[in-house]
Order: structure tokens, then sequence, then C-alpha cells
């Protein structure tokens, strides 16, 4: 018997002593301003039980909450054993769409990691913590994939418990916009050979793919700060190949960069983050050919970004970063252009620092690999830290 149960039957006692018609033999209805502690969420944007984080939106057409971006997902509190959801993903043929859940405070992103799979006739259920100690656990669940491989949709979500009100957000955010360095393409993948020598597998699975251990991911723990990505492997900041109508500036406003901001509009009145890092331009560079790129373009361009996206909606006072070199570090001139981008916008946006990486031991049209980007984050995170 609950609280509320036990008052209600004292005062139901109370006047039955005085003459009066109540009793109490079932459980009343809790007051509308009290919370409810219930073992099933239907709907992932319930504010109270559920913390979103990163773009997300709920898909009318298919019944659930879209989870596409690197490092979106969200939090839950519950009081029992276990949770589960109601989930289902679509996929790039041989991709994986993962999440790295993070219990009770984990830091580690490899120690819980479940797969949603891709199911074209319903959802499926998932178990994402399970065989818990009783009492009170605060879980993440975080997608660790990006959007060009895979979108995850969220039904509904079962405690083997109740879930209690959503906990208290307390740290500060750092959002990414970039492409598959950020979101941490072919990182898990292996680079050495049995003496110890470099040699690359060029193994870029969804399963050796981690935002949160890209340079992006590593800043933000540095910093003990919560990371949005926005972008996805194979994304550019403007310039694109023919036919190919998608890119960051081109963009801006959607859940998602490869989806149609009339049906999946983003509200960047909704979120403020505390800091901005702009890790783009390796993509116009490769798609050169059909492109039009041009350092001078690129120049431009990134200007332009900063002005009408991240400056109008953000204010110019925020601190951000403009990231280069951790791969075709020698060819694409991208230090030089974000350097100069910098240089010359410093009095209009004061706290715009440019962060210059090392090239990829790997060689040109390699992606950075673990301990390079654990240095890049590192470094990235040391020089923005200055700035919060």
């Amino acid at each position: 018997m609950n609280k509320f149960m036990k008052t209600a039957c004292v005062a139901a006692g109370m006047l039955f002593a005085l003459g009066g018609l109540s009793a109490c033999g079932e459980e009343q209805t809790p007051p509308e301003d009290q919370f409810r502690e219930i073992a099933t969420v239907s709907d992932l944007g319930d504010y109270e039980r559920v913390n979103l984080y990163g773009r997300t939106m709920y898909s009318e057409s298919m019944g659930g909450e879209l989870i596409a971006c690197s490092a979106a997902g969200f939090e839950v509190r519950i009081r029992g054993t276990g949770l589960k959801a109601s989930a289902k993903a679509t996929l790039r043929e041989g991709a994986a769409c993962q999440f790295s859940v993070f219990i009770d405070g984990e830091k580690d992103s490899n120690a819980h990691v479940v797969t949603v799979p891709s199911n074209s006739f319903g959802y499926s259920a998932v178990t994402l913590a399970e065989g818990l100690s009783e009492g009170e656990h605060t879980i993440k669940v975080l997608k660790r994939t990006d959007s060009l491989y895979n979108t995850a949709y969220f039904e509904k979500l079962t405690a083997e418990g109740v879930f209690l009100q959503a906990p208290e957000r307390t740290k500060r955010t750092i959002e990414v916009f970039g492409d598959s360095i950020t979101c941490g393409l072919g990182v898990l993948r292996k680079y050495r050979d049995e003496k110890g020598e470099l040699k690359d597998s060029g193994d870029y699975r969804g399963e050796t793919q981690n935002v949160f251990q890209s340079y992006a991911g590593v800043a933000a723990a540095d910093l003990d700060m919560d990371l949005r990505v926005y972008g996805r492997s194979g994304i550019s900041l403007y310039f694109t190949r023919q036919g190919e109508k998608n890119a960051v500036l081109r963009n801006p406003a959607a859940v998602a960069v490869d989806l149609d901001p009339a049906v999946y509009p983003y509200d960047y009145n909704s979120f403020r983050p505390d800091a901005v890092v702009v890790y783009l331009g390796t993509n116009d560079y490769i798609k050169r050919s059909e492109s039009g790129f041009t350092t001078d373009g690129m120049k431009a361009e990134t200007t332009r970004f900063l002005r009408d996206v991240i400056g109008t909606y953000y204010g110019k006072d925020i601190p951000i970063a403009l990231c280069s070199g951790m791969m075709m570090k020698s060819l694409t001139g991208l230090d030089d252009v974000m350097r100069d981008v910098q240089r010359s916008l410093a009095s209009e946006f004061p706290n715009l620092i440019h962060v210059e990486f090392e090239d990829t031991i790997m060689g040109d049209g390699a992606h950075p690999v673990l301990e390079e980007s654990a240095v890049a984050g590192h470094l990235l995170a040391e020089k923005l830290g200055a700035l919060l």
C-alpha cells in the first residue's frame, strides 16, 4: 500500500467514525499534480520521465521517436532491475545500428553495447539493461553509429520495475558539426599487425564505429560535457557532387542532415549548447572534381556558416573551435582555410579559435584510429576548455 492509499484509508476511517458513508476498499487515483510511477513509457517525449539528447523527433509515419544522429538518445531513471525497448532500425545493407548504454554514471562507452535490429514488419523487443540490483538506477542510451548507415525508432520503454522522474540534467553541452571523423567511423578497426607494425585493416563497419572514442567524444569526456552531433559520414559543409543535395550548410535545420526540414524540422530555439565545434571540409575537398571546391570558396562558405547559423542562433559570443588537420592534411589546404577564417572573424566572434590536429598516422585517405583520436580530443579539450 503506497503513501497516498494509507492517507486515504485514514481519512476514510475518520469519516466513517463520524457517521459518514466513505470506506476504504480500493486504491484511490492520485491527484493530477502527483507523479505517477508506471512500468511503461509509451512516448519518449514524456519529459517527466525521459531526458532526450541530441536532435530527435516523433515520427508519425513510423510510430516512434526517431534517433538518427550520433550521440543522440535518451535517459531514464527506474526503480527496478532492468529496461527494455520496443525499437527498430532502418539500415543500409551490411550496417549495424548500435547504442552505448551508460548505467549509473558508467563512463566506458563499450561496457554495454546494444544493437537495434532491422524489422520491416514492426518493432522488436530490445534489452537495454538487465540483472541490475534492486533499487534506483539511471540509464542513458546514446547512439554510437551515424545516420549515413542507419536510423533508429523507439516506440516505447518498459521497466522491470517502475519509472521515476527523469534525472536532473546538470552537465554542459558541446555541439559538433562534423563528418565521419567526428562520428568515429573506423576508429575501433585494427591497424597494427602481430608485430605491432602499422597495417590498416580497412575494416569500416558499424561495429568499428564509436562516436564516443572519436576526437569529439574524447574532448567531451575530458570536459565532462554532454555531446551533440549534427552531420554524418561523407557529409560536406557546402560543396557537393552533382545530384547530391544535402550538406550541413545547405540543410542545417533538420533533425538529421539527410531529412527533409519541412517534415523533420529542428528548432534552434529549443536548445543552446555551451560550446560549438566545427570540423568539416574534408568531403568538400574529396568531391572537388564535381563540387567546384576551392580554398577561397571554402573560406567564404565557412564564414557564411558561422554567421548565418552559429551566430544567428547561438550568438557570436559562444565559444567556437574550428578544427582541421587529421585527414589529408597535406592535400586539402584546410589548415590555412580555417586559420584565415578565424583571423578574419576574430573581432566579430571573440571566442572563436582554430585547433589544428596532426595528420593521421595511416596516411592520406585513411580515417583516424584510436590513439590519434585520443590525442586530438585531449588537445581540443585543452584549447576549448580555456574559453569555458
